[in-house]
C-alpha cells in the first residue's frame, strides 16, 4: 500500500469521525432550540404589560431571546469549524490521489466561517474581535440583568407570571416525631379551582411544612388549611370560585407547596383543579393517587420511592410521568390534553382512555396488563411489554414498536376502526 493511498484512508477515517461528532452536535443544539423556543414565542406577551412596564418587559425577553441567537452563532461557529476540518481533509485527501494543488480548494473551504461577513464590516483584528464581543455579551447580558432588577422591583405581574413567584406567602409547620415513630399514614387532600399545588418528600426532618402563595387578599381569604394528627390527614382547600385563569392578566394562581418527611407514610392523595391548575409531585412515596386537572400540567416524578395506584384526568392539559414502578396507572384524557409515560414496572394495569384530539406516548415501561381504548386519539407506545394487551381504537393512529417480538404474551389483541396502524415487534408485527 502506497503513502497516498495511506494518506486516502487516514483523512476518510478523520473525516468520518469528525461527521459524527458534527451530527452530534447538531442534534444536541436542534433539541436544545426546540426546548427553549417559547423564550421567542412570548414576545407578544409585552402587549399585556402597562406603561414603562412595556419597555423593560420587552427588554427582558429581547435580551433572553438574544442569549438564545448568541448561543446559535456558536453553536453554528462551531459546526462550521467540524464541516471546515472535513472538507479540508476530504480536499487535501483526493488532491493527493490526483496529484493537484489542494491550496486553492482549501483556502475556499477555510471561508465557510461567520468571521467571512464579520471580518467585511470591518472587524478585521484580535482587538477589535474582543471588543466587540464583549460589547456584544454587555448589551445582550447587561440589558437583560438591568430589565430583570427592575421588574423585580416594582412587582411587575408579567414578569411574575413568566417566572411564576407570588408575591405573599403563609406557613404551616406541623410536628409529626410521633406519627413517624407510629408509622401512622396521613391522607392529602386538596383542592381549589385554580391553584398550583406542589408536593415533596424531604429527608432529616420531622415536620409537615405547609407554604400557601397568593398575590391578592381575596386568594387568602379563600384558603381553609389543617394539619391534623389526630386523624392523620392534611386538607387544603382554597379558590373554589375562581372558574379560569388568564395569563399575565390576572394574578398569579394561588399555590400550595406540602413538604412532608420522607419517613412519614402517606396513604391517599387526592389533588382536583377544577378549572385550572398545575399539580407537581416528586421523591413522595403513596399508597394511591387521584388527581383531576383541568388545563395545567400534571408532573409525577417517582424514582426511589414505593408508588400505589395511579390515576390522573387531564382536561385540555398535559400529563408527565417518570417512575421506576407503580402498582397500577390510569390515564383519562379529554379536550385535547397530552400524556408522556415512562413508568417502568407496572404491577397491575396500565390503562388509558383517550378521547378525540388527545396524544399518548408510553416508553420503556413492563406492564401486567395494557388497556388502551380511544376515539380520534394519537397513540405512541415504544419498548412497552405486556402479557395481556386490549388496544380498542378508532379513527386516529396507533404506533406500536418493541424491540423485541418474541416477548411472552398470553392474550393480544388489537381493534381498529379507520386507525393508521403501524406495528413493529409485537406478536402482530407488520414486517414478520
Amino acid at each position: 500500500m502506497n503513502k497516498t493511498t495511506l494518506v486516502m484512508i487516514r483523512n476518510l477515517l478523520i473525516a468520518v469521525v469528525l461527521a459524527l461528532l458534527l451530527g452530534l452536535i447538531v442534534l444536541f443544539a436542534v433539541s436544545f432550540f426546540q426546548v427553549n423556543a417559547e423564550r421567542f414565542s412570548i414576545l407578544p406577551i409585552v402587549a399585556f404589560a402597562h406603561g414603562w412596564e412595556k419597555f423593560w418587559v420587552w427588554i427582558y425577553l429581547a435580551a433572553d431571546a438574544g442569549y438564545l441567537l448568541v448561543l446559535g452563532l456558536l453553536f453554528l461557529e462551531l459546526s462550521l469549524f467540524l464541516v471546515r476540518l472535513i472538507g479540508t481533509l476530504i480536499v487535501r485527501g483526493v488532491a493527493a490521489v490526483r496529484g493537484n494543488d489542494p491550496a486553492p480548494l482549501v483556502a475556499a473551504v477555510r471561508k465557510l466561517s461567520l468571521a467571512t461577513p464579520i471580518r467585511a464590516l470591518g472587524i478585521n483584528t484580535p482587538t477589535k474581535s474582543i471588543v466587540a464581543y464583549v460589547a456584544l455579551i454587555v448589551v445582550v447580558l447587561g440589558s437583560g440583568w438591568v430589565a430583570k432588577k427592575v421588574l423585580e422591583g416594582n412587582d411587575s405581574l408579567v414578569y411574575r407570571s413568566i417566572v411564576v413567584e407570588n408575591l405573599e406567602s403563609d406557613e404551616l409547620v406541623v410536628d409529626v416525631t410521633d406519627d413517624i415513630a407510629n408509622g401512622d399514614a396521613y391522607d392529602v387532600v386538596v383542592t381549589a379551582g385554580v391553584g398550583n399545588v406542589h408536593l415533596y418528600a424531604v429527608s432529616d426532618t420531622t415536620e409537615i411544612k405547609v407554604y400557601f402563595l397568593y398575590d391578592t387578599a381575596a386568594q387568602k381569604d379563600t384558603l381553609v388549611w389543617s394539619v391534623d394528627p389526630a386523624s392523620n390527614r392534611i386538607d387544603v382547600a382554597f379558590a373554589h370560585g375562581e372558574t379560569g385563569y388568564v395569563r399575565y392578566a390576572d394574578p398569579l394562581p394561588g399555590a400550595v407547596e406540602i413538604y412532608v418527611p420522607k419517613t412519614l407514610p402517606i396513604a391517599d392523595v387526592t389533588v382536583n383543579l377544577a378549572a385550572y391548575g398545575n399539580l407537581t409531585i416528586e421523591y413522595l412515596g403513596f399508597e394511591s393517587l387521584s388527581a383531576d386537572v383541568a388545563a395545567g400540567r400534571i408532573g409525577l416524578t417517582a424514582a426511589d420511592v414505593s408508588v400505589g395506584d395511579v390515576t390522573l384526568v387531564s382536561r385540555g392539559g398535559e400529563i408527565a410521568v417518570k417512575a421506576d414502578g407503580c402498582d397500577s396507572l390510569s390515564l383519562t384524557l379529554s379536550d385535547g390534553a397530552q400524556a408522556t409515560v415512562t413508568a417502568g414496572t407496572v404491577q397491575g394495569t396500565l390503562q388509558a382512555d383517550l378521547q378525540a384530539g388527545t396524544s399518548l406516548l408510553a416508553y420503556s415501561t413492563a406492564a401486567a396488563r395494557l388497556d388502551v381504548e380511544g376515539a380520534g386519539a394519537d397513540v405512541e407506545l415504544r419498548e412497552l411489554y405486556a402479557p395481556i394487551v386490549a388496544i380498542r381504537l378508532s379513527g386516529g393512529s396507533l404506533l406500536y414498536s418493541n424491540g423485541d417480538k418474541d416477548y411472552v404474551h398470553a392474550d393480544w389483541s388489537l381493534e381498529t376502526d379507520g386507525t393508521d396502524v403501524s406495528l413493529r415487534g409485537v406478536p402482530d408485527d407488520q414486517n414478520g
